[in-house]
């Protein structure tokens, strides 16, 4: 919660984990042995995930960051996939990350695999 609290109201949970090694010397993994994600979901008392791999405190639930994030998940923003479309390829991914940049006015974003 310390990490969250230093670094939020938003962290991306890769980010918070590796802040966590640095400080601890350990992996969460290793300690709980469950993906950071699940650990979260286990206490949703003292985390909110907000989807495209962040979370944030529920102290934090009002911040205008929060918010932001929590209609971007409900509206599911993205590259959205039809019953029998095929994957895009490569420039079809670039094309919507280009997109997704541009309409946000972003100057750096995080992706995950």
């Amino acid at each position: 919660e310390q990490l969250i609290e230093d670094a939020g109201p938003v962290v991306y949970i890769s980010s918070l984990c590796g802040k966590f090694i640095q400080r601890n010397g350990v992996s969460v993994t290793s300690i709980t042995k469950a993906r950071p994600n699940d650990l979260f979901k286990r206490h949703p008392d003292r985390f909110l995930l907000l989807g495209g791999g962040n979370v944030t405190l529920p102290k934090f639930a009002s911040a205008p960051e929060v918010v932001q994030l929590q209609q971007a998940a409900r509206t599911g923003r993205g590259i959205k996939m039809e019953d029998g479309d095929d994957l895009p390829d490569e420039a079809g991914v670039v094309a919507e990350f280009r997109k997704s940049m541009l309409s946000e006015q972003a100057t750096s974003v995080s992706i995950t695999a």
